[in-house]
Protein backbone atom coordinates (compact mmCIF):
# COMPACT_ATOMS: atom_id res chain seq x y z
CA UNK A 1 0.00 0.00 0.00
CA UNK A 2 1.65 3.19 -1.59
CA UNK A 3 0.98 7.01 1.24
CA UNK A 4 -1.09 9.35 -0.21
CA UNK A 5 1.16 11.65 1.57
CA UNK A 6 3.90 10.97 -1.66
CA UNK A 7 1.09 13.38 -4.10
CA UNK A 8 -2.33 14.56 -3.90
CA UNK A 9 -5.68 13.45 -5.47
CA UNK A 10 -8.57 15.05 -5.64
CA UNK A 11 -11.10 11.72 -5.29
CA UNK A 12 -12.21 13.55 -1.92
CA UNK A 13 -15.90 13.89 -1.49
CA UNK A 14 -16.61 17.72 -0.18
CA UNK A 15 -19.42 18.92 1.05
CA UNK A 16 -20.53 23.21 0.36
CA UNK A 17 -22.86 24.56 2.42
CA UNK A 18 -23.77 27.98 2.25
CA UNK A 19 -27.70 29.68 2.02
CA UNK A 20 -26.24 31.88 -0.81
CA UNK A 21 -27.06 30.16 -3.84
CA UNK A 22 -24.89 32.20 -6.21
CA UNK A 23 -21.86 31.52 -3.96
CA UNK A 24 -23.05 28.04 -3.42
CA UNK A 25 -23.00 27.81 -7.25
CA UNK A 26 -19.90 29.58 -7.87
CA UNK A 27 -17.98 27.06 -5.30
CA UNK A 28 -19.62 23.99 -6.61
CA UNK A 29 -18.33 25.25 -10.46
CA UNK A 30 -14.68 25.78 -9.25
CA UNK A 31 -14.46 22.14 -7.14
CA UNK A 32 -15.81 20.61 -10.63
CA UNK A 33 -13.68 21.92 -12.43
CA UNK A 34 -10.81 21.32 -10.10
CA UNK A 35 -11.76 16.99 -10.03
CA UNK A 36 -13.72 17.44 -6.98
CA UNK A 37 -16.78 15.26 -6.42
CA UNK A 38 -19.67 18.13 -4.95
CA UNK A 39 -22.36 18.04 -2.15
CA UNK A 40 -24.24 20.85 -1.85
CA UNK A 41 -26.45 22.05 1.17
CA UNK A 42 -28.65 25.27 1.94
CA UNK A 43 -29.07 25.50 5.81
CA UNK A 44 -27.07 24.34 8.98
CA UNK A 45 -29.98 21.44 9.26
CA UNK A 46 -29.31 19.61 6.31
CA UNK A 47 -25.60 19.84 6.45
CA UNK A 48 -25.85 17.82 9.90
CA UNK A 49 -28.20 15.61 8.09
CA UNK A 50 -25.59 14.93 5.42
CA UNK A 51 -22.65 14.58 7.88
CA UNK A 52 -24.13 11.94 10.01
CA UNK A 53 -24.43 9.65 7.17
CA UNK A 54 -22.26 6.40 6.22
CA UNK A 55 -20.96 7.95 3.44
CA UNK A 56 -20.63 11.57 4.25
CA UNK A 57 -18.19 13.75 2.33
CA UNK A 58 -14.57 13.73 4.38
CA UNK A 59 -14.17 17.45 3.66
CA UNK A 60 -16.79 20.25 4.31
CA UNK A 61 -16.52 23.86 3.12
CA UNK A 62 -19.15 25.60 5.82
CA UNK A 63 -20.71 28.98 6.19
CA UNK A 64 -20.53 30.61 9.81
CA UNK A 65 -23.83 32.27 9.44
CA UNK A 66 -26.53 29.83 8.12
CA UNK A 67 -30.34 29.13 8.67
CA UNK A 68 -30.74 26.46 11.19
CA UNK A 69 -27.48 25.45 12.90
CA UNK A 70 -24.89 27.75 11.94
CA UNK A 71 -21.13 26.26 10.90
CA UNK A 72 -19.52 27.14 14.12
CA UNK A 73 -21.83 24.86 15.81
CA UNK A 74 -21.55 22.35 13.00
CA UNK A 75 -17.71 22.18 13.94
CA UNK A 76 -18.69 21.77 17.74
CA UNK A 77 -21.05 18.90 16.71
CA UNK A 78 -18.41 17.46 14.44
CA UNK A 79 -16.11 17.14 17.19
CA UNK A 80 -17.95 16.05 19.87
CA UNK A 81 -20.03 13.74 18.10
CA UNK A 82 -18.36 12.29 14.76
CA UNK A 83 -15.02 11.96 16.46
CA UNK A 84 -14.35 8.65 15.50
CA UNK A 85 -14.61 10.29 11.42
CA UNK A 86 -11.64 11.72 9.58
CA UNK A 87 -14.25 15.19 8.31
CA UNK A 88 -11.88 18.18 7.44
CA UNK A 89 -13.90 21.60 8.03
CA UNK A 90 -12.85 24.85 6.61
CA UNK A 91 -15.01 27.32 8.06
CA UNK A 92 -16.24 30.28 5.67
CA UNK A 93 -17.57 34.07 6.80
CA UNK A 94 -17.88 37.12 5.00
CA UNK A 95 -17.36 39.33 8.11
CA UNK A 96 -13.47 39.03 9.60
CA UNK A 97 -12.56 40.13 13.34
CA UNK A 98 -8.84 40.20 15.01
CA UNK A 99 -10.35 36.80 17.18
CA UNK A 100 -12.66 35.13 14.37
CA UNK A 101 -9.72 32.57 13.46
CA UNK A 102 -9.15 31.59 17.08
CA UNK A 103 -13.09 30.91 17.65
CA UNK A 104 -13.28 29.05 14.63
CA UNK A 105 -10.33 26.47 15.05
CA UNK A 106 -11.64 25.83 18.99
CA UNK A 107 -14.22 25.17 18.07
CA UNK A 108 -13.16 22.17 15.62
CA UNK A 109 -12.67 23.65 12.23
CA UNK A 110 -9.56 22.52 10.98
CA UNK A 111 -9.23 25.95 8.37
CA UNK A 112 -10.75 29.20 8.13
CA UNK A 113 -11.19 31.30 5.03
CA UNK A 114 -12.72 35.13 4.17
CA UNK A 115 -15.24 36.24 1.76
CA UNK A 116 -14.82 37.11 -0.76
CA UNK A 117 -12.64 34.05 -1.71
CA UNK A 118 -9.48 34.10 -3.75
CA UNK A 119 -9.63 31.01 -5.70
CA UNK A 120 -6.42 30.53 -5.80
CA UNK A 121 -5.93 30.22 -1.91
CA UNK A 122 -9.05 28.29 -1.66
CA UNK A 123 -7.32 25.72 -3.87
CA UNK A 124 -4.39 25.62 -1.71
CA UNK A 125 -6.37 25.20 0.94
CA UNK A 126 -8.68 22.30 -0.51
CA UNK A 127 -5.75 20.61 -1.75
CA UNK A 128 -3.82 20.67 1.82
CA UNK A 129 -6.91 19.95 3.19
CA UNK A 130 -7.39 16.67 0.67
CA UNK A 131 -3.53 15.51 1.65
CA UNK A 132 -4.60 15.15 5.30
CA UNK A 133 -8.08 13.05 4.56
CA UNK A 134 -5.90 11.19 2.23
CA UNK A 135 -3.37 10.25 5.08
CA UNK A 136 -5.62 10.12 7.83
CA UNK A 137 -7.66 7.23 5.71
CA UNK A 138 -4.38 5.77 4.96
CA UNK A 139 -3.57 5.53 8.59
CA UNK A 140 -7.45 4.15 9.49
CA UNK A 141 -6.83 1.29 6.73
CA UNK A 142 -3.88 0.23 8.47
CA UNK A 143 -5.46 0.50 12.17
CA UNK A 144 -8.48 -1.71 10.87
CA UNK A 145 -6.50 -3.81 8.57
CA UNK A 146 -5.85 -7.86 9.09
CA UNK A 147 -3.02 -8.09 7.60
CA UNK A 148 -3.11 -11.85 6.69
CA UNK A 149 -6.68 -12.02 5.24
CA UNK A 150 -7.03 -8.06 4.00
CA UNK A 151 -10.38 -8.41 5.74
CA UNK A 152 -11.02 -5.54 8.41
CA UNK A 153 -10.22 -6.34 12.05
CA UNK A 154 -12.37 -6.37 14.92
CA UNK A 155 -12.04 -2.82 15.47
CA UNK A 156 -13.21 -2.01 11.93
CA UNK A 157 -16.25 -4.30 12.97
CA UNK A 158 -17.15 -2.91 15.68
CA UNK A 159 -17.13 0.41 14.28
CA UNK A 160 -18.87 -0.25 11.15
CA UNK A 161 -21.53 -2.20 13.34
CA UNK A 162 -22.17 1.10 15.52
CA UNK A 163 -22.32 3.13 12.44
CA UNK A 164 -24.99 0.62 10.32
CA UNK A 165 -26.94 0.73 13.74
CA UNK A 166 -27.44 4.23 13.77
CA UNK A 167 -27.69 4.46 10.61
CA UNK A 168 -30.70 2.17 10.73
CA UNK A 169 -32.29 4.03 13.54
CA UNK A 170 -32.56 7.26 11.40
CA UNK A 171 -33.11 5.56 8.22
CA UNK A 172 -35.54 2.91 9.22
CA UNK A 173 -34.25 0.30 7.73
CA UNK A 174 -33.22 -3.07 8.66
CA UNK A 175 -29.79 -4.99 9.11
CA UNK A 176 -28.08 -8.44 9.73
CA UNK A 177 -25.00 -9.50 11.10
CA UNK A 178 -23.00 -13.19 11.47
CA UNK A 179 -20.62 -14.66 13.30
CA UNK A 180 -18.69 -17.32 11.72
CA UNK A 181 -16.32 -19.78 13.56
CA UNK A 182 -14.52 -22.67 11.82
CA UNK A 183 -14.60 -26.20 13.78
CA UNK A 184 -11.49 -28.03 14.86
CA UNK A 185 -9.03 -25.15 13.62
CA UNK A 186 -6.82 -25.92 16.70
CA UNK A 187 -6.56 -29.31 15.09
CA UNK A 188 -5.97 -28.11 11.59
CA UNK A 189 -2.51 -25.91 12.95
CA UNK A 190 -1.82 -29.31 15.70
CA UNK A 191 -1.68 -31.54 12.63
CA UNK A 192 -1.28 -29.92 9.89
CA UNK A 193 1.16 -26.63 10.73
CA UNK A 194 0.47 -22.85 11.22
CA UNK A 195 1.21 -21.89 7.81
CA UNK A 196 -1.74 -24.45 6.24
CA UNK A 197 -3.79 -22.76 8.98
CA UNK A 198 -3.05 -19.91 7.52
CA UNK A 199 -3.83 -20.67 4.11
CA UNK A 200 -7.19 -21.68 5.35
CA UNK A 201 -8.09 -18.63 6.72
CA UNK A 202 -7.34 -16.93 3.72
CA UNK A 203 -9.36 -19.19 1.92
CA UNK A 204 -12.51 -18.53 4.26
CA UNK A 205 -11.76 -14.84 3.79
CA UNK A 206 -11.67 -15.10 -0.02
CA UNK A 207 -14.92 -17.08 0.62
CA UNK A 208 -17.05 -14.58 2.51
CA UNK A 209 -15.83 -12.28 -0.06
CA UNK A 210 -17.39 -14.05 -2.77
CA UNK A 211 -20.01 -15.16 -1.65
CA UNK A 212 -22.22 -12.42 -0.30
CA UNK A 213 -23.91 -9.35 -1.95
CA UNK A 214 -21.17 -6.42 -3.37
CA UNK A 215 -22.51 -4.52 -0.18
CA UNK A 216 -21.78 -6.89 2.46
CA UNK A 217 -18.57 -6.65 4.47
CA UNK A 218 -16.87 -9.42 6.22
CA UNK A 219 -14.21 -8.79 8.63
CA UNK A 220 -11.61 -11.49 10.62
CA UNK A 221 -12.26 -10.79 14.19
CA UNK A 222 -9.02 -12.27 15.45
CA UNK A 223 -8.21 -16.23 15.35
CA UNK A 224 -10.45 -18.41 13.51
CA UNK A 225 -13.80 -15.98 14.39
CA UNK A 226 -15.27 -13.80 10.73
CA UNK A 227 -17.83 -11.55 11.18
CA UNK A 228 -20.31 -9.85 8.22
CA UNK A 229 -22.49 -7.27 8.15
CA UNK A 230 -25.74 -7.18 6.38
CA UNK A 231 -26.74 -3.87 5.12
CA UNK A 232 -30.64 -3.16 4.38
CA UNK A 233 -31.90 -7.09 4.58
CA UNK A 234 -35.75 -7.41 5.16
CA UNK A 235 -35.60 -10.77 6.86
CA UNK A 236 -33.14 -13.03 8.76
CA UNK A 237 -34.63 -15.55 6.31
CA UNK A 238 -33.17 -14.10 3.76
CA UNK A 239 -29.64 -14.09 5.08
CA UNK A 240 -27.30 -15.95 2.59
CA UNK A 241 -25.61 -17.94 4.50
CA UNK A 242 -27.15 -21.36 4.10
CA UNK A 243 -24.80 -22.28 1.03
CA UNK A 244 -21.52 -21.13 2.68
CA UNK A 245 -20.24 -23.93 4.15
CA UNK A 246 -21.01 -25.63 0.67
CA UNK A 247 -19.37 -22.93 -1.61
CA UNK A 248 -16.61 -22.85 1.58
CA UNK A 249 -15.78 -26.64 0.72
CA UNK A 250 -15.60 -26.49 -3.15
CA UNK A 251 -13.63 -23.72 -3.09
CA UNK A 252 -11.34 -25.36 -0.79
CA UNK A 253 -11.07 -28.73 -2.74
CA UNK A 254 -10.04 -26.17 -6.03
CA UNK A 255 -7.40 -24.68 -3.51
CA UNK A 256 -5.22 -27.86 -2.74
CA UNK A 257 -4.56 -27.49 0.85
CA UNK A 258 -1.80 -29.90 1.42
CA UNK A 259 -3.70 -32.69 3.93
CA UNK A 260 -6.54 -30.52 4.87
CA UNK A 261 -10.09 -32.99 5.45
CA UNK A 262 -12.40 -30.64 3.21
CA UNK A 263 -15.01 -32.84 3.57
CA UNK A 264 -15.39 -32.71 7.08
CA UNK A 265 -14.88 -29.03 6.82
CA UNK A 266 -17.49 -26.78 8.60
CA UNK A 267 -18.05 -23.42 10.01
CA UNK A 268 -20.27 -22.42 12.75
CA UNK A 269 -22.63 -19.52 12.06
CA UNK A 270 -24.57 -17.04 14.77
CA UNK A 271 -26.80 -14.63 13.06
CA UNK A 272 -28.35 -11.61 14.21
CA UNK A 273 -31.55 -9.50 12.95
CA UNK A 274 -32.55 -6.18 13.66
CA UNK A 275 -35.03 -3.98 12.68
CA UNK A 276 -37.47 -1.05 13.61
CA UNK A 277 -38.46 -1.97 17.36
CA UNK A 278 -35.63 -4.35 18.36
CA UNK A 279 -34.74 -3.22 21.50
CA UNK A 280 -31.10 -4.64 21.27
CA UNK A 281 -28.52 -2.03 21.46
CA UNK A 282 -25.15 -3.03 18.47
CA UNK A 283 -23.33 -4.35 21.56
CA UNK A 284 -26.13 -6.46 22.42
CA UNK A 285 -26.81 -7.56 18.48
CA UNK A 286 -23.17 -8.83 18.31
CA UNK A 287 -23.47 -10.66 21.38
CA UNK A 288 -26.48 -12.80 20.61
CA UNK A 289 -25.09 -13.61 17.05
CA UNK A 290 -21.75 -14.84 18.99
CA UNK A 291 -24.32 -16.69 21.07
CA UNK A 292 -25.88 -18.43 18.36
CA UNK A 293 -22.74 -18.94 17.02
CA UNK A 294 -21.29 -20.85 19.81
CA UNK A 295 -24.42 -22.91 21.06
CA UNK A 296 -24.71 -24.57 17.32
CA UNK A 297 -20.59 -24.96 17.81
CA UNK A 298 -21.77 -27.06 21.08
CA UNK A 299 -24.53 -28.93 19.30
CA UNK A 300 -21.89 -30.15 16.72
CA UNK A 301 -20.23 -30.79 19.59
CA UNK A 302 -21.99 -33.03 21.88
CA UNK A 303 -23.29 -34.90 18.27
CA UNK A 304 -19.09 -35.73 17.54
Amino acid sequence: MNSPIDGVTTNVKVLIADDDPIFRRMLESLLTKWGFTVETAIDGSEVWNILQDVNAPSLAIVDWMMPGIDGLEICRRIKAELQYRSIYTILITGYQQLNDCVIALEAGADDFIVKPVNPAELHARLRAGARIVEYQHFLQTLAMEDPLTGLGNRRAFSTDLERMYVHSLRHGYSFALMIADIDGFKKINDHLGHDIGDQVLKQVATTLKSAFRAEDTSYRLGGDEFGTLFPDISSIESLPTERLNTQLKLQLKEAHIRGLSVDSFSLSIGTAFHTIGNPLSAEELFRYADQSMYAGKNELNAVG
